[in-house]
């Protein structure tokens, strides 16, 4: 990691958010990403920062509310725009820090495979049903959205029914009508294919990250406000932002705080690191440079199943 964004001020940490991370009017103006955007902000404020070495590409950060920006890697604004609302879905839902603490290791397993498939829905089938124009500007390639329709789902579907929908398909349900119409599609095999290949993914990783996340202090791992994974939709389309009240510093303060304690605790750097106010946030961060959160594990994910 390295080049950590520090914004003083909750505005300047917003206007980043708003030009440099969304930049396309078609996310910022649409009711659930603009709810999306505010409740990450209130809620988590992410740091964001740069790659350092080639296995922190695929290295989960948002898990900690740490977001790599992947500069120029995107085909355009609004691909860029589709990968930071798949990274901000992740951090709506809850992340568990130190696992082995408090859960087994099969509960953790279905966390964060429900989590990946509900944010995965949201790359390939919610964003276009929101914003159908989008889907000309983005990807190149024949996605899960192409063959609903070709199947003829025109109207966007629940999240509970896609949740279940994709689960099918990993795990090799019996085909249903639906299924069978997609099955029709010249580059289903290859889509679907592709849906499959990730169970074995998602359990390398599980198993990875489970057997080795460091066991931090309670202190530093407090849990926060999270979303259910079948109703966030409907609560951030009727979002209302904190700046309603007028708490909206204060909070941004306590959200960097809690992120960087939370990463020097993983990183298990000295105790004099750790900060005590928000002040001390930027000093931290650079004691944070060129370093990753479980390097090994990093490694392992990257080189062998991406």
């Amino acid at each position: 990691m390295k080049n950590f964004r520090f914004f003083p001020t909750l505005a300047e940490y917003r206007e980043y958010i708003y030009t440099n991370i969304f930049t396309t009017s078609d996310f910022k103006s649409n009711p659930f990403y603009k709810g999306l955007i505010e409740f990450i902000i209130d809620n988590r404020a992410p740091i964001f920062f740069e790659q350092d070495r080639p296995e922190e590409f695929s290295h989960f950060t948002q898990y900690f509310n740490f977001v790599l920006d992947r500069g120029d890697y995107y085909k355009n604004d609004f691909v860029r725009d589709m990968y930071f609302a798949h990274d901000f879905t992740h951090m709506l839902f809850r992340n568990p820090l130190s696992p082995r603490a408090n859960m087994t290791f099969e509960s953790f397993a279905e966390i964060m495979n429900v989590n990946e498939w509900v944010a995965s829905n949201e790359t390939e089938i919610f964003t276009y049903y929101r914003i159908p124009e989008m889907r000309e500007k983005s990807l190149d390639y024949t996605i899960m959205y192409d063959l609903l329709r070709f199947a003829g789902r025109h109207k966007k579907p629940t999240a509970n029914e896609m949740l279940d929908f994709r689960q099918r398909i990993i795990l090799g349900a019996p085909e249903d009508n639906v299924i069978g119409l997609m099955n029709q599609h010249p580059d289903a095999d290859k889509v679907l294919g592709y849906l499959r290949k990730f169970r074995k993914n998602n359990a390398a990783w599980c198993k990875l990250w489970y057997e080795n996340l460091p066991t931090i202090n309670r202190s530093y791992s407090e849990e926060r406000l999270t979303l259910p994974v079948l109703e966030y939709e409907r609560i951030l389309e009727d979002y209302i932002s904190f700046s309603v009240i007028g708490l909206r510093q204060e909070r941004y303060e306590m959200n960097v705080l809690k992120n960087v304690r939370s990463m020097i605790a993983m990183l298990n750097l000295p105790k004099n690191y750790m900060p005590i106010f928000f002040r001390h946030c930027k000093q931290a961060l650079a004691e944070c440079e060129g370093m990753v959160v479980m390097p090994e594990v990093a490694k392992e994910f990257h080189f062998t199943y991406i």
